[in-house]
Formats: structure tokens, C-alpha cells, sequence
């Protein structure tokens, strides 16, 4: 492309303007420059508010360079900006791209909280339009109880410009009224006029911080069932070292948790005990084992013990088993006692019994809510019956009392089960082979 056009400019014609709209048709943007004589200085002045730069008398040409240098300076610098808005303009279009594509949400914020700015990706995250949010006042979405921990960082943000004050986690309400984990960079440009504010970047941490709680909770239940739980716990290595026991081993082995790690697996068992060496053999093969073991104590004494072992793999991706001991010798020892009672309860049940046939007296309970009966051997006995045969029950029972007793039997037992006075009455029974019995009842309500 040419630096400068030259045009021969002749008054009357119209080839000049011809030529001016040539080159816009081309999109051309060319220094022209006219050579004209007086006659045409009118039509040359005119030209120039149509795209033409300069214009030179013929009978002047010391004049063209110094116009051409004046005009290739202006076109350079014509060419120059045009240039640096293109790149501006490019620019502007990544960093707008950038901003709206990015994972982090972007504020501007004054120090009062009032929002100046705000971008796209705060929509994905809180749910608000940029319209909304900018209306809103930043403190108001913030968690009360995060709202210290934020006018903290503001504070400090204002004390340092230009310098980024990172990693400030928060909880921000959402349209849907649901907090959101966030955590926040603020850097203060108060100082930079295209900005004027606190430049707040947001990124969502809801999925981490959630998790990171759910972790806490957990391993605080963790911790709490292996503190208070009734039955010994360790924490082993498969090769028998011991990393952690809990208070219920302590008592258990009469060790502290550091004297049972010291000494490990064969300090705590009896290494005499053939069951040891097949409950690790099965462990390993089945990755679990229920056994029963002899255990020792720090003093040297044995005593009776179950172990339940399996393995696991620890958050290091290492192999590690967990214990649960049980003292079995309480176990037997509570066994003993309670068949002792027992036994005590079948003499007695037996010495009774006995009592009863002696003194032909017979014993029976009704239950109210069930309505179900229970009878002693004896009452079997005077009702010429037996367990087998016969099943009590209150249809059955009134059944068997004597026809002309009926009507006594009925309000004798609803006075007493109303609670009116105890049952105390006699009456007439109808035994299976057709005889009658005189019997006589006592009775009183217990709960």
C-alpha cells in the first residue's frame, strides 16, 4: 500500500470524489494529499472534511515535504492507537472470558460492604443474579457467627494495600436460604481509581468443608467409643506391636496404655496358649477371628479372655487390626452366681410345692391386661385335672364352677378386681368325672 496519494486536483471535475469513495468501498485509509491551484482551493477545503489531509498550490511544492512528514507522523500514530485498542479491546475480551468462566466468584466491595461489583459466577454459587447481589449489603449474607472473623480481615485488608489476605473461611446465605462454606481473598485497591474498593475473590469449599466436618464427627465418635466403651480396645500392627489401648484394656491388663504398647501382644497374652498361634493363623487367612484366649495380667496372674480381631487398611494405606478383649473370668464368675440363684429358686419352688400338697392349699394368678391364668400343681389337683389335658382360662374356669354359684363367683370376683375388697368366698365346683367340690378362695389385687 502506498505511503501518501498524490491527487491532481482539477476545479470543475469530480474525480476526486470518485476516487474518495473507491477507497472507501475498499475499506483503504490512506494520507491524501491534493495539488491544486487557486481555482480549486474552495473545492479543496471542502475535500478535506471528506478524507482528504492536506492540499498544496502547484506553484508551492517546497511544501510537500513537510506536509508528508507532518501526515505520515499523524497516520502513525493514527495506526499506533487504533493498534493498542485492538489489543485493549482483545484483552478485555479474555479477561471478561476469564471472569466469567472462572471457579471463583469476584466482588468489589466498599468497606461498608455495599457491593460495586459483581461477577457472573456468584449466580452459580449463591443463586443470586448480579442485580440482586449488588443490592444486597455483603455483611447481611454473612454467617453471625462468621461475621467477626470477616470485619477482622476487613480491617486488616485496609491496613494492607495491595497486599492479598488469603484463606478466610465463611459461611454465606444463598437464595435458597442455605449457608454455603467459602473461603475469601481480599486485596485492598482503594488506592486504584479504575477499581475504588476491597476486590473480594470467593471460592465455593462447601464439598471440602462438609466433608471435613463429617470427618471431625466422625473420628469424635470414634474417639468417644474407644474412651468409654465397656470392652478392651487396641489399635495392633499384624506383626503384634501395639499402637494404642484404650482405658477399659488399661484396667483389664492392670497396665498404663504406654506400659501395654511397650510390651506388645505376647505381653498380653499367655505365649503358652496353643489358640494364640491359630487365631493369628486364621486372622490372616480370613482377615478376622473370634477366639478364646488366655490373657495375662501385669502382675503375672492368667485369666480367661475373648479376643475379636480384624484387619483394616489405615488412611496411610498400611495394614493395621483392631481388638476388642473381653475378661471371660467375670463372665464365669457371673455364670456361677446366677445358676446359684437358680438352683436356690428351683428348692424353693420345690420346698413350695410341697407346702401345698401338704396343706391342700392351691396357688393362682391372673394376670389383668392378659386375662391370661397361671395355676399351681395343687390347683391342678383339687380341679381333678392335669396340665395336660387342661389349659386355665377364665371361659374354662367359669365353666366348672357349680350352676347355682355362678352368679356369686361373677360378683365376688368384679368386687375384687375393682378393688372393693378382697376375694374371700366359698363356692361349688364341678370336677371332670361329674362330682362336686366345695372350695374355699382368697384373693387380693397386686401390681
Amino acid at each position: 500500500m502506498p505511503d501518501i496519494v498524490l491527487v491532481d486536483h482539477i476545479a470543475g471535475f469530480n474525480h476526486t470524489e470518485k476516487f474518495l469513495k473507491f477507497l472507501e468501498q475498499k475499506g483503504w485509509d490512506l494520507p491524501i494529499i491534493l495539488l491544486i491551484d487557486v481555482a480549486s482551493e474552495r473545492e479543496a477545503i471542502n475535500l478535506q472534511s471528506n478524507g482528504v489531509d492536506d492540499y498544496i498550490f502547484l506553484d508551492r511544492p517546497n511544501r510537500l515535504p513537510i506536509s508528508a512528514r507532518k501526515i505520515r507522523k499523524k497516520y502513525f500514530f493514527k495506526k499506533e492507537k487504533e493498534r493498542l485498542e485492538t489489543k485493549l479491546s482483545q484483552n478485555d475480551r479474555k479477561y471478561k472470558g476469564l471472569i466469567e468462566n472462572s471457579a471463583d466468584a469476584i466482588m468489589i466491595l466498599h468497606p461498608n460492604g455495599q457491593n460495586s461489583y459483581v461477577s457472573p459466577p456468584v449466580e452459580r454459587i449463591l443463586g443470586y443474579s448480579q442485580d440482586e447481589v449488588e443490592e444486597l449489603n455483603f455483611y447481611s449474607l454473612v454467617n453471625p457467627e462468621d461475621s467477626s472473623a470477616i470485619e477482622e480481615g476487613f480491617l486488616a485488608c485496609l491496613e494492607m494495600p495491595d497486599l492479598p489476605l488469603s484463606g478466610i473461611p465463611l459461611r454465606v446465605k444463598g437464595k435458597s436460604g442455605n449457608y454455603f462454606w467459602l473461603e475469601a481473598t481480599l486485596t485492598n485497591l482503594l488506592n486504584e481509581p479504575a477499581i475504588n474498593g476491597i476486590v473480594a475473590n470467593f471460592r465455593d469449599i462447601t464439598r471440602n468443608k462438609l466433608a471435613e466436618l463429617e470427618n471431625r464427627e466422625s473420628e469424635e465418635k470414634y474417639r468417644s467409643f474407644f474412651e468409654n466403651s465397656m470392652d478392651g480396645i487396641l489399635i495392633t500392627v499384624t506383626d503384634g506391636k501395639i499402637l494404642a489401648a484404650n482405658p477399659a484394656a488399661c484396667r483389664m491388663f492392670q497396665r498404663t496404655e504406654e506400659e501395654i504398647c511397650k510390651v506388645g501382644r505376647f505381653g498380653i497374652v499367655d505365649p503358652e496358649d496353643q489358640r494364640v498361634a491359630t487365631a493369628i493363623e486364621e486372622r490372616q487367612e480370613k482377615g478376622y477371628v473370634k477366639a478364646e484366649v488366655t490373657f495375662l495380667r501385669k502382675d503375672g496372674s492368667k485369666f480367661p479372655g475373648e479376643v475379636t480381631s480384624s484387619v483394616f487398611i489405615s488412611a496411610s494405606g498400611e495394614n493395621r487390626t483392631s481388638m476388642i478383649l473381653r475378661d471371660l473370668s467375670e463372665k464365669e464368675r457371673a455364670e456361677k452366681e446366677k445358676e446359684a440363684v437358680l438352683q436356690k429358686l428351683r428348692e424353693k419352688s420345690a420346698k413350695l410345692q410341697t407346702a401345698q400338697r401338704i396343706a391342700k392349699l392351691g396357688y393362682w394368678e391372673q394376670d389383668l391386661e392378659s386375662q391370661s391364668l397361671y395355676w399351681t400343681d395343687e390347683v391342678y389337683r383339687i380341679w381333678g385335672t392335669n396340665k395336660e389335658s387342661y389349659k386355665p382360662s377364665l371361659d374354662s374356669l367359669r365353666s366348672t364352677i357349680h350352676p347355682e354359684d355362678q352368679e356369686k363367683f361373677i360378683s365376688e370376683n368384679a368386687a375384687a378386681m375393682a378393688g372393693l375388697r378382697y376375694l374371700d368366698f366359698e363356692h361349688r365346683i364341678l370336677l371332670p368325672n361329674g362330682s362336686v367340690k366345695w372350695v374355699h378362695e382368697r384373693g387380693i389385687i397386686f401390681y
